[in-house]
């Protein structure tokens, strides 16, 4: 499972945009195919004590 850092990460964001991570660099992007436009990068980790 992964956790952004903030909320605000989806300020932006409409119904239908795509969000993207990349595990290994530790990024995530919201990408608008409609509007043909990245919303949002930012950063993403990893709980791996997941029960």
């Amino acid at each position: 499972m992964y956790w952004l850092y903030s909320k605000h990460f989806f300020k932006g964001a409409q119904k239908g945009d795509k969000l993207v991570v990349f595990p290994t660099t530790g990024k995530a992007i919201i990408y608008s195919p409609e509007r043909d436009i990245i919303v949002n990068v930012g950063p993403v980790t990893f709980d791996n004590n997941e029960n």
